[in-house]
């Protein structure tokens, strides 16, 4: 396992999809109609672009054994292993609501997972990796996919991000004992 996906499950990726497909076929039902026709179509591209690149990717990947790549907040991070201390999971403390309130503030925008949520719902979690640096500095990549999640898949998510942390951990222990060889 060399990648954590944030989308595990592929929910979100799947929903925009989806309506990308819908308003392909939207455009073709309307190509006499020029304005809704482009329109339907360009609502289709940005659909189809915001899948494949801005959640798909989403995630932290290992390179090669010596690099790690963060891409979350539409941003790309790449941090050498060697430049990493240790990897540590934070969990940030959210104040619990109900789905009736999630439903009309936070359910529909993207920016609950990708960057912050207000609140948690059902037994949802919400989690910063840390990687801390050589040089005293620490990387922080929000994962707030589980905001809303219920108890058997946020341990299922959870037992995975710390087997990958572990498993970040475990190279950069190698690879401190290998310089110092």
């Amino acid at each position: 396992m060399n990648k954590f996906k944030y989308d595990y499950n592929n929910k979100l990726f799947l929903i925009n999809f989806t309506l990308a497909i819908i308003f392909l076929i939207l455009s073709i039902m309307s190509f006499e109609k020029v304005v809704a026709f482009i329109l339907c179509l360009i609502m289709s591209v940005l659909l189809l672009l915001n899948s494949f690149f801005l959640i798909r990717t989403q995630g932290i990947k290992i390179t090669n054994k010596r690099n790690i790549v963060i891409v979350d907040h539409l941003l790309i991070r790449k941090l050498c292993i060697c430049n990493i201390r240790y990897a540590s999971l934070k969990q940030l403390p959210k104040e619990r609501k109900n789905k009736v309130y999630g439903f009309f503030n936070e359910f529909f925008y993207p920016n609950t997972y990708m960057s912050h949520c207000d609140y948690v719902y059902n037994q949802g979690k919400v989690y910063n990796i840390c990687f801390h640096m050589t040089d005293g500095t620490v990387v922080e990549s929000y994962f707030g996919w589980l905001y809303r999640e219920k108890g058997k898949k946020v341990e299922q998510v959870e037992k995975k991000l710390i087997e990958f942390i572990d498993k970040i951990n475990v190279l950069c222990k190698e690879n401190r004992n290998n310089l110092n060889k």
